[in-house]
């Protein structure tokens, strides 16, 4: 749910969604009620502080930590856990295995994603 004031965004949106609508489809200050993992880095206004996040980040640094350095990634296949660019390998092999009654626009999707994870 979003609730616009006169200039301000409140939202009430599971984390990814919220940070969608909040840096990529609006230009109002967004304000945050809860220690969300994309609050306290000066990209929002906050009304809860954490001591710990002192740097100011940009929404590039934001995501970058919260996509490939924040999280373990693991294939099961091998048992192990890998690289986020090895993820996407894995992801890439799924989609040619993928069944072949999807939409037409979901597999020129998926060849998309598997062009981009070889042209690194």
């Amino acid at each position: 749910m979003t609730v616009r004031s006169s200039s301000i965004q409140y939202l009430s949106l599971p984390d990814f969604l919220a940070i969608d609508e909040c840096f990529h489809r609006c230009y109002s200050p967004v304000v945050c009620h809860g220690l969300l993992f994309y609050a306290g880095w000066g990209l929002t206004k906050d009304n809860v502080s954490c001591v710990r996040r002192t740097k100011t980040l940009s929404l590039d640094e934001l995501v970058f930590g919260t996509l490939t350095t924040y999280p373990r990634y693991f294939n099961s296949d091998n048992n192990i856990f890998v690289e986020p660019e090895d993820a996407v390998d894995e992801l890439a092999i799924l989609a040619l295995k993928e069944p072949k009654t999807r939409a037409w626009y979901r597999k020129m999707l998926r060849l998309l994603i598997i062009l981009m994870a070889h042209l690194r």
